[in-house]
């Protein structure tokens, strides 16, 4: 955020109560979520923890086969329904896009990269990706004039509806948060600035042993 003041700005008001940062740069698709993406996640351990034993360790990537983005598509009627009834454009006319050189284009998010769109003047632009439903997202949520991370559906190009984009995410089909103050389109934005929670989850995997060992050390040094 603003270039890295946001976090600059955390960081050193964490440093002054007393806590170190360990800053990791983690793409969630490691951590067996749908989507490819990027991020900077920020630990903190106390500074008398950290002297002792260092810092959190570095979480551990899934072991499991990463899920494909067909997993958690809904049905295409069931699309075009969120379509009509949100007002927002979710099923593409195929025509509109055409082939790409894969072999050029595949390392695109770590997706695998099968059409490109033009926009409404015939010119092509970085935003209209559309990638194989057979491997990962690569982003939780596709809306707006220059959608990304389109994939495929029965030969229609389309993007992902609520529930998918909660999925891609990682939050539970029967989480409620927020659906009480938030309309749909709402929540979608919301949702497009959470980070994922598989990722969050591993991370989090990692502090019961590392909370042992400071037990193990504090008794050792009783």
């Amino acid at each position: 955020l603003q270039g890295g003041i946001a976090q600059d700005l955390l960081v050193r008001a964490m440093m002054e109560l007393g806590y170190v940062a360990k800053e990791m740069k983690l793409d969630s698709r490691n951590y067996g979520s749908y989507e490819h993406r990027v991020r900077l996640y920020t630990v903190f351990a106390r500074l008398d923890v950290h002297n002792a034993i260092g810092h959190l360790p570095r979480p551990k990537h899934a072991t499991a086969r990463a899920p494909a983005v067909r997993d958690i598509m809904v049905p295409l009627d069931e699309r075009r329904a969120e379509a009509s009834r949100t007002g927002e454009e979710l099923v593409f006319d195929l025509s509109q896009f055409r082939t790409v050189n894969v072999e050029r284009d595949d390392s695109y998010n770590g997706c695998e990269l099968i059409l490109q769109g033009r926009d409404a003047q015939g010119q092509e632009g970085w935003q209209w990706k559309v990638h194989s439903p057979d491997k990962g997202a690569s982003t939780q949520r596709s809306q707006g004039i220059n959608p990304t991370g389109l994939t495929l559906q029965e030969g229609h190009v389309v993007a992902h509806t609520l529930l998918e984009s909660r999925r891609i995410v990682g939050i539970p089909d029967d989480a409620d948060v927020g659906r009480d103050l938030l309309d749909d389109k709402e929540m979608r934005s919301a949702q497009g600035g959470v980070m994922n929670v598989c990722v969050l989850g591993a991370i989090a995997d990692e502090i019961p042993d590392y909370l042992r060992r400071w037990d193990e050390h504090v008794l050792k040094m009783s």
